[in-house]
């Protein structure tokens, strides 16, 4: 029989040379996590092969680089977008009408400086 360092578990070896815990209750335990370990990563293989079949696929097209000012504009614009969604969530919860209000007028004024 062997211990395990980090949690003092003792195991046995089977047969087919697996380490399985020597105590029922933590035998099923530690089955249970390799079964929801191969689930997990199997899953987790998929959507890195999706991940590289997108990236793949987006290669063809160049970026062309943009210019520092183009850099902040988008920076500025990502702000103003997170801002707006910020400001419409608020917006759904708000019972006040003189807040309802202010956040409508915040609202109309982001619109206006993304160009809606």
């Amino acid at each position: 029989m062997k211990t395990a360092p980090h949690t003092g578990t003792r195991f046995r070896r089977s047969p087919t040379s697996h380490l399985i815990p020597a105590q029922p209750f933590a035998r099923e335990r530690f089955l249970g996590r390799l079964k929801i370990g191969f689930m997990a990563r199997g899953w987790e293989s998929k959507s890195v092969e999706q991940q590289q079949e997108e990236f793949a696929s987006n290669k063809g097209g160049a970026k062309v680089p943009l210019s520092s000012q183009q850099i902040a504009a988008e920076h500025e614009r990502n702000g103003i977008e997170l801002s707006r969604q910020h400001i419409l969530q608020r917006l759904q919860v708000a019972c006040n009408p003189r807040h309802r209000q202010m956040l409508e007028a915040a609202l109309a004024e982001l619109d206006r400086k993304l160009g809606r």
